[in-house]
């Protein structure tokens, strides 16, 4: 199979969210490609099914070996950032663990959704709202969030 057909079953496997399909697709692909901007495409793509798999350190290498190739590359840029993006919430989760508060539960939220992950963002800021300091900003996320407005 020529590498342009592994990257579209590849692409198609990260669109259903087989994370480990598209990686083996990728992989494959690779070694075989000589197209420097199918190359950049494969890259990205690793990045994106790595970062999805929770393997953050082999996300990182994809991403940033797609920009050795498309320094343009604004797939890639907005992969590390999610990647950066990631971290900081999980920092943010774990201070909240030993040090709820409404605030950081409303920070927690906003962080989650611009990370386009909507129902943990709606489970922060249900958190922020139960606890129920100052949770009027919660409330009004909460709601944007359901009513599709964010």
């Amino acid at each position: 199979m020529d590498p342009t057909a592994r990257v579209g079953v590849g692409a198609e496997y990260l669109r259903i969210g087989r994370w480990q399909d598209a990686v083996t697709e990728y992989l494959t692909a690779v070694p075989i490609t000589t197209d420097p901007e199918l190359l950049d495409t494969e890259y990205r793509a690793l990045g994106t099914a790595y970062r999805q798999l929770g393997e953050k350190a082999k996300a990182r290498e994809y991403y940033q070996q797609a920009l050795q190739i498309n320094p343009h590359d604004s797939g890639a840029f907005l992969g590390l950032g999610m990647l950066r993006m990631d971290d900081v919430i999980l920092k943010q989760k774990e201070i909240l663990r030993d040090h709820p508060t409404a605030e950081g539960f409303l920070q927690l939220g906003q962080l989650l959704q611009q990370a386009m992950r909507e129902s943990e963002a709606k489970t922060a800021y249900e958190r922020a709202i139960n606890l129920g300091e100052n949770s009027g900003e919660a409330q009004k996320a909460l709601e944007a969030l359901n009513a599709g407005k964010k």
